[in-house]
């Protein structure tokens, strides 16, 4: 798998059909107007949208950061020409921690439930297994988004500790952090 681009149309669990593949300079503007969707419909995900100072070049210039790190992807779900989900492995910049990647993970909410984050998981370790930089697989995940947690246990991750109140969502309500690794 490694050294061929991703590129796949798959049927979610209700028959609805979506595109992944890898991220282009190309999908900078939609990528832009997920996030702004994603980050302002759920809390699951670590940042806010207003942690971001981003717009569609400077999307543009993470997706070439990505594209040119061997130890690194993102790839993309598309529902026509809306992105619909992103995964992205991010590589460890130096010598003492390239083998290690840090997965992150987002589906817009209407999608969820339909095989989006699954198909995107299995792709992303699929590629992992091949890049020979890579012995490792790192994410968090709040204690409270059980349905993540099961996910990514499905696919082999374990947990490796735990980072008591170390997210202040928006109501005051503080949620710990499972630290969660995959050796590959």
């Amino acid at each position: 798998m490694l050294g061929e681009r991703i590129h796949e149309v798959s049927t979610g669990t209700q028959g609805k059909v979506f595109l992944i593949r890898e991220a282009a300079e190309l999908d900078s503007g939609a990528i832009y107007r997920y996030k702004s969707r994603v980050f302002n419909e759920t809390e699951w995900l670590l940042q806010a949208w207003e942690d971001f100072e981003t717009d569609p070049e400077r999307e543009a210039f993470f997706i070439r950061r990505f594209d040119s790190s061997p130890n690194s992807l993102m790839l993309v779900a598309f529902e026509e020409s809306q992105v619909i989900g992103t995964l992205t492995l991010l590589g460890g910049p130096y010598r003492r921690t390239q083998h290690v990647a840090s997965l992150g993970l987002g589906v817009v909410q209407s999608w969820w439930g339909h095989g989006v984050g699954k198909r995107l998981v299995e792709l992303s370790l699929e590629w992992a297994e091949a890049c020979p930089m890579l012995s490792k697989i790192n994410l968090q995940v709040y204690h409270t988004n059980t349905r993540a947690l099961r996910l990514y246990e499905r696919y082999g991750f374990q947990q490796e500790g735990r980072l008591c109140k170390d997210v202040r969502l928006d109501d005051g309500t503080e949620v710990d952090l499972i630290l969660m690794g995959l050796p590959l």
